[in-house]
């Protein structure tokens, strides 16, 4: 059996966190909302790369080619607590925690031979390292690491698919919305394709395993509007794919934008009828908390890409990649 694309980026973000970890480890606290865990962050060893970018040089770097076609913003003006965006002025680079398996937002490109973290969360990024006239650094990590890497400054933002949440925003310094490009999407339950027809319904799932990435929203979701069914977190959401396909659990919780890009790379799998009471009004950066100059830097930054309707444009071109890298690979 050839191997998919999924697997293969799932077996790279791993050889990546294990890079990670042997220059660098922090212990982190999450909410109630998920369990406490050990991760690695570093912005020195992993490999750096986006849609829209080469290479990221070190940090001291001060030039950048732009490579988004964003305007330089103006800085004058810009008012707020915190130091966070002077350094990365100073040091000419933007690093951005990102969880490389949430596609079209975020994922991992590896058809040229080299490891390239793509997606229309990572074009914004580029944006936003470009409006700031610095290098963008991405620095990948388990979606669970990622408050924490925030919450102790370890990288300047993170851009991961994160919709807006109390908890976040009382732990994280958030900007402004973007990317309501989903409202008619939803979230839903990713499902061999066999059991279509018996699992359909929230009845369906009870004393059933549904598996939901920790600390997202998909994992809150999951837990209040189907208590009955087992809700179990996983990390990676292609090892989740993976445990379905191969008996472990029944159900993946998942945006359905993501889902639709993995049944079609993945095609035993399905999306249940079911769907989840929820209304997407777009997601949000973290910063560290009361950075708040760098983050009305951003939210200018954001504001111009809402106005202009970027985001979506990007995702359009992200979901296209995601399927034609799918497609290829499978063949």
């Amino acid at each position: 059996m050839k191997k998919s694309v999924k697997l293969v980026a799932a077996l790279t973000l791993t050889l990546a966190t294990m890079l990670t970890a042997c220059s660098g480890s922090s212990t982190k606290t999450d909410s109630a909302k998920s369990a406490s865990k050990t991760g690695s962050v570093t912005t020195s060893t992993a490999k750096i790369s986006s849609a829209t970018t080469t290479e990221s040089a070190g940090a001291g770097s001060s030039t950048t080619a732009n490579t988004s076609g964003a305007t330089k913003l103006d800085l004058s003006n810009i008012t707020g607590e915190g130091d966070k965006l002077d350094k990365i002025l100073k040091a000419g680079v933007i690093t951005c925690a990102t969880s490389p398996d949430f596609a079209p937002n975020e994922f991992i490109d590896i058809s040229s031979g080299e490891t390239k973290y793509v997606g229309c969360d990572m074009d914004l990024a580029q944006y936003i390292a470009d409006s700031l006239g610095v290098k963008l650094e991405i620095v990948p990590m388990k979606f669970d690491a990622i408050k924490a890497a925030v919450t102790t400054g370890q990288v300047d933002m993170a851009i991961a698919g994160l919709a807006y949440t109390e908890d976040r925003a009382k732990n994280m310094q958030l900007s402004d919305l973007f990317g309501n490009t989903d409202a008619d999407e939803g979230q839903g339950i990713v499902i061999l394709k066999e059991n279509a027809d018996k699992l359909k319904t929230a009845d369906d799932f009870a004393g059933k395993t549904v598996l939901a990435q920790n600390g997202s929203v998909q994992f809150d979701l999951t837990t209040t509007q189907l208590p009955k069914a087992k809700c179990t977190p996983v990390a990676d959401v292609n090892n989740g794919a993976m445990e379905i396909m191969t008996g472990q659990a029944d159900g993946l919780t998942l945006d359905l934008a993501v889902a639709k890009v993995m049944i079609n790379t993945h095609k035993e799998l399905a999306i249940s009828d079911f769907q989840f009471e929820y209304e997407s009004k777009g997601n949000v950066i973290g910063c560290t908390k009361g950075e708040t100059k760098l983050v009305n830097a951003i939210n200018q930054i954001v504001k111009e890409v809402n106005d202009k309707g970027l985001y979506k444009q990007w995702k359009d071109k992200a979901v296209e990649l995601a399927k034609s890298l799918g497609v290829e690979v499978n063949n």
